[in-house]
């Protein structure tokens, strides 16, 4: 669901767990519901596409850090990229993220 509207130029700004809803209606696939978003846009300037997709995929992990493990992380990363991703992407990805949250919560940091 983050890959699809990151696709599209859309962030949600606020893209925490407590904003995330999961219904389970059956047990093959899961409903998945995102709240709270008044400050979601859509953003055309790709200098700041990129900088608004670490600060969502970076508020995920905030809670994901506690919960995962980085296997389980890398994972996620792995998917949102794509599995054609090469290493050198994930890589860079997950060092924008981490070196995000370290910047805007750095009482938070688990690493």
């Amino acid at each position: 669901m983050t890959k699809t509207i990151h696709s599209n130029n859309f962030f949600h700004h606020d893209l925490v767990w407590r904003n995330v809803l999961v219904r389970l209606n059956n047990e093959i696939q899961p409903e998945l519901y995102w709240i709270d978003c008044p400050r979601g846009s859509m953003e055309t300037r790709p200098f700041l596409r990129n900088r608004k997709r670490i600060k969502d995929l970076a508020s995920l992990d905030k809670c994901g850090a506690v919960y995962f493990s980085k296997r389980e992380r890398l994972e996620f990363i792995k998917i949102y990229l794509g599995h054609s991703s090469k290493s050198q992407e994930i890589r860079r990805l997950i060092s924008q993220v981490q070196s995000y949250r370290k910047k805007r919560w750095p009482d938070d940091w688990l690493e």
